[in-house]
């Protein structure tokens, strides 16, 4: 009769996955914030530093620049599905955290049409100061001509 083997994981190993899963989340927090940071030419360069590096992490990275929120729609589109592929191949934590940033990429078409309609609004109001100072300059004209006849 042949003896059982544990599997189960020492509280050793148990400590070291937790350690390693923080210091992967950790690296995915400090990029993601660099990367929101960001301006159009470092995203470049990180792209052609991403490219053709076939690690999970590099590909993940790629598919973060490029779901940037000021990359073309098109872009983060494809980026935003490339990501929700790679999910599986990540750990727990690192897919709470990913899925996150999912969430966030795709509410923001939601947010830029609403900015779109704020700055619209904004321009308007402008427009009416802007008619409204003319006619108050008129009505001062007019006033001051009455004045003169009077």
């Amino acid at each position: 009769m042949l003896g059982t083997v544990n599997t189960e994981p020492t509280p050793a190993v148990m400590a070291q996955r937790q350690v390693d899963s923080l210091h992967q989340l950790q690296l995915r927090m400090q990029y993601s914030n660099w990367l929101l940071g960001s301006h159009p030419q470092q995203r470049e360069q990180e792209r052609r530093r991403l490219k053709g590096e076939s690690s999970l992490a590099n590909r993940l990275n790629l598919a973060m620049v490029n779901s940037h929120p000021d990359e073309p729609a098109a872009r983060r589109k494809e980026a935003l599905a490339t990501m929700e592929r790679l999910l599986p191949e990540t750990g727990l934590d690192e897919q709470a955290y990913l899925r996150t940033w999912l969430l966030l990429s795709r509410s923001r078409p939601q947010a830029t049409g609403q900015e779109a309609e704020v700055a619209r609004l904004r321009s308007q109001i402008r427009e009416l100061e802007e008619k409204i100072a003319k006619l108050s300059a008129i009505d001062e004209q007019i006033n001051s001509r009455k004045q003169g006849k009077g």
